[in-house]
């Protein structure tokens, strides 16, 4: 088990976001998957979910929502957010939680790099079951890309048609949702 630090009431927990833009009837989950994913949350991480943000959900998550609704115990309904706003105003919402400048430019940030997902799968805090924070990521995909180029020419040379500028050439695998 992991101990936090008790004076941070939100060490420990984690945000979901949940994009549903162009999202429809022909790709919703079962409610099976959804009521099995909702029991393995709270049963297993109990009072982990710091808050979820449901993003650009299509009315016809409303009927879903409902059906789901009496599953989800209500202190953590409460952390549930919708979020439906544009533009400005969805970027001063989501300033409220969130370091723009971490956060990609649909949802109001402005980062253009990607997740890159393997560091974050393989690369824990120490001591912890955690992966590293996004900017913590960055820093180490960076690290990545200056030590393949300096491999790159030391075997002869970066050109466009071996890309060896570019994530392929390096091994490093694109992000993965």
């Amino acid at each position: 088990k992991v101990q936090f630090e008790l004076t941070d009431p939100n060490a420990g927990k984690f945000v979901l976001c949940l994009d549903f833009a162009d999202y429809g009837l022909s790709n919703l989950i079962p409610m099976s998957v959804a009521r099995q994913t909702i029991t393995i949350l709270q049963d297993h991480y109990p009072e982990r979910l710091g808050n979820a943000f449901i993003i650009d959900a299509p009315w016809i998550m409303n009927a879903f929502i409902n059906a789901i609704t009496p599953f989800v115990d209500p202190v953590t309904w409460e952390k549930v957010q919708f979020v439906s706003e544009v533009g400005e105003a969805r970027q001063e919402r989501l300033a409220k939680y969130f370091d723009l400048a971490q956060v990609e430019p649909e949802f109001g940030g402005s980062t253009t790099a990607p997740f890159e997902s393997h560091i974050f799968m393989s690369c824990k805090r120490d001591g912890t079951e955690f992966g590293l924070e996004f900017n913590e990521q960055l820093e180490m995909a960076e690290e990545e890309t200056r030590t393949a180029k300096l491999k790159a020419l030391e075997e002869g040379g970066c050109t466009e048609s071996n890309n060896a500028w570019g994530n392929r050439a390096m091994g490093v695998a694109p992000p993965s949702f």
